[in-house]
């Protein structure tokens, strides 16, 4: 898994016989850190020829197949951002230029489009991947992005809190993100891609200097291992999360029917509360 792998590479010794062709093809040189360039170009899997990028408008039909396996849809919304060429645009920005012209960028998004639509701002903060094979093409899927509905329900509390609305919508959609889809193709699981999708999405959030990642999970078995993997923490049934140290107000997240919540939250900050 790539999750996990943060050694130094070892040193490599002049090779002194034959290589196989199939170790030729694979890229065993990959850099595990995923760049901007390397987001748009395609962040290589070590070991394997498959490559994690960001969705283009070709890829949607695929993406639509992806999230429908993951029990949910890809927003028109969200559609026509891919097709526009905007989906993920702030997040390329932050992981290129910084930090500060990241939040610069999302400011402005915000005033841009304050009477016409904020959706957009968040727009330009949603990340579609998907996991290209050379011979099979799409194999797997990942959406994430800032929980609209989530922040909008504090966005309907602020004048009750005493808590400015447009600065609590910027912290909202910098600070929380949610994993709404992971799949990834029956012939290629097993094979680290769905481990890849995701460690390739928490280096960009947390590159942007997002605060918490989280996503819900139906219980079946095997699945809080393997987020647990990946560092996560795995939530027990019914019990969601605080977060407080983002909108500075108590209150809490819970997941849907009989799912459990897997959550990262950025090294350093505070302690998540959690609430059942």
């Amino acid at each position: 898994m790539v999750a996990n792998r943060r050694g130094k590479a070892r040193r490599r010794e002049p090779v002194r016989h034959s290589i196989p062709e199939s170790r030729l093809r694979a890229d065993h040189s990959v850099n595990r850190t995923v760049t901007a360039q390397a987001l748009i170009d395609g962040w290589a899997i070590p070991g394997s020829h498959v490559r994690v990028r960001l969705a283009r408008p070709v890829d949607l039909a695929a993406l639509r197949t992806f999230a429908e396996m993951a029990g949910t849809r890809v927003e028109d919304e969200v559609a026509d951002a891919i097709d526009a060429g905007i989906a993920g645009a702030g997040l390329i920005i932050g992981m290129r230029d910084g930090h500060e012209t990241f939040l610069s960028h999302v400011a402005e998004q915000f005033f841009t489009h304050q009477d016409t639509g904020r959706q957009v701002a968040f727009l330009h903060l949603t990340l579609a991947l998907v996991a290209e094979d050379p011979g099979r093409g799409i194999v797997g899927a990942l959406l994430a992005y800032p929980p609209v509905g989530v922040i909008g329900q504090f966005l309907a509390q602020a004048h009750r809190i005493g808590v400015n609305p447009q600065q609590l919508l910027v912290t909202g959609a910098i600070g929380l993100v949610r994993v709404k889809a992971l799949a990834v193709a029956e012939p290629m699981r097993r094979q680290g891609l769905a481990a890849a999708l995701m460690e390739c999405c928490r280096q960009v959030y947390a590159t942007c200097k997002y605060l918490m990642l989280y996503g819900q999970m139906p219980a079946r078995p095997g699945l809080a291992d393997f987020y647990r993997s990946l560092g996560f923490t795995v939530l027990q049934k019914r019990e969601g999360f605080d977060p407080w140290v983002i909108f500075g107000v108590h209150s809490q997240i819970l997941p849907e029917s009989d799912e459990r919540m897997f959550l990262w939250d950025r090294p350093m900050t505070h302690r998540i509360q959690r609430h059942r």
